[in-house]
C-alpha cells in the first residue's frame, strides 16, 4: 500500500517512541523510509541556513543512524546521510555506517 514514508523526528521522547511503531509499518510495506529531522529555524541573519542534517552533531548523527538501524532489524535497507564540508568526518561517518 506505502511505497514511501516519510517520518519526521523533533527530539521529543513522544517521537522516539513512535519511531519503532512508523519502522514496522515500513517494513511490513516493504516500503522506502526517509527520516527528517525538525529543528527550530534558524532566526538569525549572521548564522544563516543549513540542511537538518548539517546542524546535527556527529553523534546525534551516529545515535539517529543507530536507533533506525535497532528499529528496522535488517528488514529494510538503511542509508544513512553524509553530508559534511570536512574530509575527516565524512570517513567517519562512513566507518560508522558500516
Amino acid at each position: 500500500m506505502y511505497q514511501k514514508v516519510l517520518i519526521p523526528l523533533d527530539g521529543s521522547q513522544l517521537a522516539e517512541q513512535a519511531l519503532p511503531c512508523a519502522l514496522e509499518l515500513v517494513r511490513r510495506q516493504r516500503a522506502e523510509v526517509t527520516l527528517l529531522r525538525v529543528v527550530p529555524p534558524i532566526t538569525s541573519p549572521e548564522v544563516g541556513a543549513a540542511g537538518d542534517f548539517s546542524t546535527m552533531t556527529f553523534d546525534e548523527r551516529a545515535s539517529v543512524a543507530e536507533t533506525v538501524a535497532q528499529a528496522a532489524q535488517g528488514a529494510v535497507p538503511l542509508a544513512m546521510g553524509a553530508q559534511t564540508t570536512s574530509t575527516r568526518e565524512l570517513v567517519r561517518l562512513a566507518r560508522t555506517a558500516e
